[in-house]
């Protein structure tokens, strides 16, 4: 805003906004990372201090890797990092493809140390080696260096140097949500998988997309708070008077069976969008709440005659159908903001 500050907070580049505004800029951001909204240097929700006391403004949920694990999407136990402490940091293979195998023809181990280790905490960098004999895919030794975010909710930077016969082989590091994660390694912070739905973000796709939160997104905030978001919406997406959908759209007659893992809850639109006014909705989880299995959207017209329906999968093959995942859990690990 272009009030007078309130509770003024100011940023790295030295410029001050009302503690409320920037919170609320940089919590909706996926690693709490963005620019500063005047003068666009670089800017973190850890990086804010409170005017009047100079003091840091929040604390991630995770200040240290060690006790912490970071997966890719094939989760825990494929090529997983694990660092459990300082002088016990290894690569994970106890639940890798049967095809992953060493030059001799042997499983890749269940647990591979890494050596020759170190930890930055002011950078946030490890680094260590990994040694194989027999050789892995060619090679004998992979140096590493992982940067990871802030919150230490992923790994942000860093590279794997490949021995190889050919020469040294350089793979990158980036964070999942960048555009650079198609061609890069890319790992999450690990986080045991939810008994319930609430407290839980789905967004249409396959897997998680920062700019996918907003399309039509299922936020179960709790029992009674469950709704739509629509915040990042398309301006296409037109009610049938020609406004713009609600940033948010409640569920309304909401239930969720525990044992079946089933949502059920209607959304009613007062203003109708492509002649529905109303949707009946059930969804049914996955076992670790990762996807959305099953079920399905009915549409009704104000005279409540049926229009048609779509159903939810996880089959890529099946053209047309609404595909949900979970947001993941490091990234809904919430700060430690400053008490007034």
């Amino acid at each position: 805003c272009l009030n007078l500050c309130e509770r003024p907070c100011r940023t790295p580049c030295s410029h001050e906004f009302c503690r409320a505004c920037i919170l609320e800029a940089l919590q909706t951001l996926v690693s709490a990372q963005g620019d500063c909204p005047l003068c666009r240097a670089p800017l973190s929700l850890y990086s804010l201090r409170d005017a009047a006391s100079g003091e840091l403004l929040a604390e991630p949920p995770v200040s240290t890797i060690f006790g912490t694990v970071y997966v890719q999407q094939g989760g825990v136990g494929v090529a997983s990092y694990h660092f459990d402490a300082a002088g016990d940091c290894y690569i994970s293979y106890a639940n890798a493809p049967e095809s992953w195998t060493l030059d001799d023809g042997s499983r890749a181990p269940a647990k591979k140390p890494f050596s020759e280790t170190s930890w930055d905490p002011a950078s946030r960098t490890f680094r260590g080696v990994v040694h194989w004999d027999p050789p892995f895919d060619g090679s004998r030794r992979w140096d590493y260096e992982i940067v990871f975010a802030e919150n230490f909710a992923c790994i942000v930077g860093g590279k794997v140097v490949q021995d190889a016969g050919a020469g040294p082989v350089d793979i990158s590091f980036a964070a999942p949500w960048s555009e650079d994660s198609r061609f890069s390694l890319s790992y999450l912070r690990w986080m045991p998988p939810p008994d319930t739905i609430y407290g839980s973000v789905y967004v249409q796709g396959a897997s998680y997309r920062p700019q996918l939160e907003g399309l039509a997104s299922y936020h179960f905030r709790s029992e009674g708070d469950c709704y739509i978001c629509y915040g990042g919406a398309p301006p296409e997406w037109r009610l049938d008077d020609g406004s713009l959908p609600p940033s948010q759209k409640s569920f309304c007659n909401t239930s969720y069976d525990v044992e079946s893992r089933t949502f059920k809850g209607t959304v009613e639109w007062e203003t109708t969008w492509q002649d529905a006014a109303r949707w009946e909705y059930e969804m049914v989880f996955s076992e670790d709440f990762g996807h959305i299995v099953g079920g399905q959207v009915l549409k009704f017209g104000l005279g409540g005659e049926s229009l048609g329906g779509t159903r939810f999968t996880t089959n890529a093959s099946e053209w047309g159908m609404l595909r949900y995942c979970r947001k993941p859990g490091a990234l809904m690990d919430a700060p430690r903001i400053r008490a007034d």
